[in-house]
């Protein structure tokens, strides 16, 4: 049993070092008073010697308790509910003893426990936890210490032992009102019907540390009132600025793009993301997003041949600017089209697109909204796609194969004019 607890310890060895080595945070609980390093570095700590205090002192009394009613020390009878040895009976009320302290100590940090639970929409304490459950917690405590005088003094009044199943029966019983029953009621019938009003300074506590947690205490909100003095000058000394003004909303224009872009009904765009480039002409805001393979093909299409060997992956991408339309109401597209063209100078030597945010193998689902900058989605292929489409071409113009997910497939690369087919990857 000492080597199952030290083994237990011994993984614990960094809740000990913080606990050794943390400090002060400089901000104080408004429940307790206590500064959050203690949260941080001393609770884990005191709680893992009380765990670990309380578990071994149980054990203890439950084999002990076994082992001396196997060996017959305790009987029990008709007119003498037990009779026992007086030598085993100090040794259980000792390991008892030692139960009930380390209970007491128990309540007296679940107090602080109360700042991680959640009673009713309130994290942390609320008013059921302040006003109800953390004064249970001292009850409990109170009826443990005098559990534990009641055991002390059963050892010398041997008149009193005949108490002590009652009393712990008693022990239980306050424990079922107190902590589970009654901050139960008291929520339901008392916080939930007027649960704004009570619960409204603890949601503020909340609120303020939370703030204070991601550092938005810090904000500084500064008004910049609206001038009506804007001159040519302005607009042409920030004209990168006004040229990246976005116009294309992600929503609308994802839908064009499925009308004009996908061209196949094999390939769909899943999502439309906005990132920043530099091309020929300056630094430009622009939205693109991946042609991926679609997630089902048409039900004509599902063959084996289409599915393993021909439709295996996505082709190309779709880029345009945020702040420009065509005189047919389109966006200006940077690259578009099947193979990938760029009226702008750009060059995607990789198209094909296995490893995408939403392909069919990875089974993800596509996300709901889309909004970030993503400098890298020109480079449609992994690095190891692209790594072993660079050094395997065989000579002549032969095909490449290289190894698969799994053991038992290849990916095969065979030059062709039709780009549906180009970098096909066949499993074998």
């Amino acid at each position: 049993m000492a080597i199952v607890f030290a083994l237990t310890f011994y993984a614990e060895w960094d809740t000990f070092v913080r606990f050794y080595w943390g400090g002060a945070m400089g901000q104080v609980d408004p429940i307790y008073g206590k500064d959050v390093g203690f949260y941080l570095f001393r609770l884990p700590f005191y709680q893992l010697i009380q765990n670990s205090l309380n578990g071994l002192a149980l054990i203890n009394l439950l084999a002990a308790s076994v082992a001396y009613g196997f060996f017959g020390v305790f009987q029990a009878g008709w007119r003498s509910w037990v009779r026992h040895d007086h030598t085993a009976f100090r040794h259980l009320a000792g390991l008892l003893i030692v139960v009930l302290a380390s209970w007491a100590w128990g309540y007296f940090l679940d107090r602080y426990e109360l700042l991680y639970g959640q009673i009713g929409i309130v994290y942390g304490v609320g008013y059921t936890a302040y006003h109800i459950t953390r004064i249970s917690f001292w009850i409990m405590l109170a009826a443990s210490v005098v559990l534990v005088a009641l055991v002390a003094v059963s050892l010398v009044v041997k008149r009193f032992r005949g108490f002590l199943l009652l009393s712990a029966g008693g022990f239980l019983l306050l424990y079922a009102v107190v902590v589970i029953v009654l901050p139960g009621v008291i929520q339901k019938y008392k916080v939930a019907p007027s649960e704004l009003q009570l619960e409204t300074p603890f949601l503020k506590h909340n609120i303020a540390f939370t703030r204070k947690a991601f550092q938005l205490d810090r904000i500084q909100e500064q008004t910049y009132p609206a001038l009506q003095d804007l001159t040519l000058k302005d607009i042409a000394d920030n004209r990168e600025t006004i040229d990246n003004i976005r116009l294309w909303d992600w929503r609308p224009i994802l839908d064009t793009y499925r009308q004009t872009q996908e061209i196949r009904l094999y390939y769909q765009f899943y999502d439309v993301d906005v990132g920043r480039y530099h091309l020929a002409d300056g630094y430009h805001q622009v939205m693109l997003s991946a042609r991926e393979l679609a997630a089902q093909l048409p039900p004509k299409a599902k063959t084996w041949v289409n599915q393993y060997l021909q439709f295996t992956h996505g082709y190309g991408l779709v880029m345009n600017f945020v702040s420009k339309k065509t005189t047919e109401g389109l966006p200006d597209y940077i690259i578009e089209n099947i193979p990938p063209q760029s009226g702008y100078g750009i060059d995607v030597n990789q198209p094909a697109v296995y490893y995408g945010e939403n392909s069919p193998a990875t089974g993800s689902s596509p996300p709901t909204s889309r909004n970030s900058t993503t400098p890298g989605a020109i480079t449609t292929s992994t690095p190891a796609t692209a790594a072993a489409a660079a050094s395997c071409w065989m000579p002549g113009g032969n095909a490449c194969c290289s190894p698969g997910p799994s053991r038992m497939s290849i990916y095969c690369s065979v030059p062709t004019s039709n780009p549906a087919a180009a970098s096909r990857s066949g499993a074998a």
